[in-house]
């Protein structure tokens, strides 16, 4: 992987036996303006790198990332959605892993969100994970009213 610039966060990739499905996240975007932390589940640790970090050097360049959104444009054919994740549901879908390993567990946690073979997200119809053998624990809900 190639080395990454000097960024205000770091990039943390949990993998089994520490939680079920395998994960990466983000830690100290707060230093960005109070801005959440960013998790992906069950993607490739330089697949998630390079997602995450394309979203965090977003944000220093002044964006903010908000529940709802869709992100379009971190993929030539695919795009993804963000979710707000509380604390609760953080502990619950992560179990055995020590959430102290998060920088600041009870700062505000978005959850990337990345959609099926065909393109389609998990609240959207025809939503179908099972050719894929890809696992994607929704820890948040997909708010009513979309954001951007």
């Amino acid at each position: 992987m190639p080395e990454r610039a000097c960024t205000p966060w770091r990039l943390v990739h949990v993998a089994p036996p520490r939680v079920e499905v395998a994960m990466s996240l983000t830690s100290g975007m707060d230093r960005l303006r109070g801005h959440p932390d960013v998790l992906v589940f069950d993607m490739p640790p330089p697949t998630a790198a390079r997602y995450l970090d394309a979203l965090g050097e977003r944000v220093r360049a002044g964006g903010d990332l908000r529940t709802g959104s869709v992100v379009d444009d971190l993929h030539e054919t695919f795009r993804f959605g963000l979710v707000a994740v509380g604390d609760r549901e953080f502990l619950l879908g992560l179990g055995q892993w020590d959430v102290s390993r998060r920088r600041h567990p009870l700062r505000p946690l978005l959850q990337l969100v990345w959609p099926d073979l065909c393109g389609s997200l998990p609240w959207e119809p025809g939503y179908d994970l099972s050719t894929g053998g890809l696992r994607q624990p929704l820890l948040g809900h997909w708010p009513l009213r979309r954001t951007g």
